[in-house]
């Protein structure tokens, strides 16, 4: 099965890492993440998604809304110029 996930890494019930990878590769992810030394509980699967694309739009929703309302927790991986640059590489 192909397509893409939107998770998130939560610790004491808070979202912490808001994240897109492939369904095959979340598992591996998450491990990667832990090899990293990012504190967590657990993950959750906000949503999947057919394209990349459609994901990292979500993912850069949250991070928008995140940065707006000033809630301090999400650090996600992806800058706005950075996602920008991504869009116009594939429109």
């Amino acid at each position: 099965m192909s397509g893409y996930v939107l998770y998130c890494l939560v610790k004491d019930l808070k979202p912490h890492y808001v994240g897109v990878t492939s369904r095959r590769r979340l598992h591996k992810r998450i491990k990667e993440h832990k090899a990293l030394g990012k504190d967590f509980d657990t993950h959750i699967i906000i949503k999947h998604y057919k394209t990349k694309k459609e994901a990292l739009i979500a993912e850069n929703g949250i991070i928008k809304l995140n940065s707006v309302f000033d809630i301090g927790l999400i650090n996600g991986k992806l800058l706005l110029d950075e996602y920008a640059g991504f869009l116009l590489k594939n429109p």
